[in-house]
């Protein structure tokens, strides 16, 4: 595959288009949880809280601040995305230079939010109600794995097709790596908070073991005379 043409000796503007518009799934899937995802995370959330007994006054607090904290730290993997792009790609700057000026857009509101929210969720019970956090954090795992695994998707055929990979390959597998590293760190993040964290459903989550009974009074103990 020719990556060039005759305007200035740079990626052909028909070609950028075609991997932009091959990203389309990364955005519908973003959109899609930003939509349905996170009404869903409330539903059960109020779900397992009223089966479980237990009352979260900031329940709906932590609910806007994780979705925002979420938001914020796609916005992070966006611009890193674009970032490694705009150094891998080939052509001139004319061609690089939009590129990288937006991923360092996308990162500097994205650490702006992610940072923001993040500290504010520090000041509510998240450490002792984690179950809005654990949620999301499952949503966040589910979004960004299915990125990376279209992107290695398409960057396994553009490996294996006919001719020069070109900067869709590279587009691709830029894709992979900032989302597949992302993946695995979150992956590793989630499954020990899964393992080893308190019970997000608090102290009256269905099976847990009772509490003892209080002490018998001491004359009880001897028996009657």
């Amino acid at each position: 595959m020719d990556d060039y043409d005759d305007y200035g000796g740079g990626p052909s503007p028909l070609r950028m288009f075609n991997l932009f518009s091959m990203l389309a799934p990364m955005a519908g899937m973003v959109l899609f949880a930003s939509l349905w995802g996170v009404a869903i995370l409330y539903v059960i959330a109020r779900w397992r809280h009223h089966r479980s007994g237990v009352v979260d006054g900031q329940l709906g607090l932590k609910f806007v601040l994780h979705l925002f904290r979420l938001h914020g730290y796609q916005l992070l993997l966006l611009g890193g995305f674009m970032l490694l792009y705009s150094i891998l790609a080939k052509g001139n700057s004319d061609m690089r230079s939009p590129i990288w000026r937006a991923a360092m857009g996308f990162l500097t509101a994205g650490g702006v939010v992610f940072g923001a929210h993040t500290v504010l969720l520090m000041k509510t019970n998240q450490a002792e109600q984690p179950l809005m956090g654990r949620m999301y954090s499952g949503l966040s795992l589910l979004i960004t794995g299915l990125i990376a695994m279209t992107g290695l998707v398409l960057g396994t055929q553009a490996l294996f097709a006919k001719g020069d990979m070109g900067n869709e390959g590279r587009g691709f597998w830029s894709l992979v790596f900032v989302y597949g590293t992302a993946w695995v760190v979150q992956g590793a993040v989630f499954g020990r908070a899964q393992l080893t964290g308190p019970s997000p459903d608090g102290p009256g989550a269905p099976g847990a073991p009772p509490p003892p009974p209080p002490p018998m009074p001491e004359p009880m103990r001897q028996p009657l005379a």
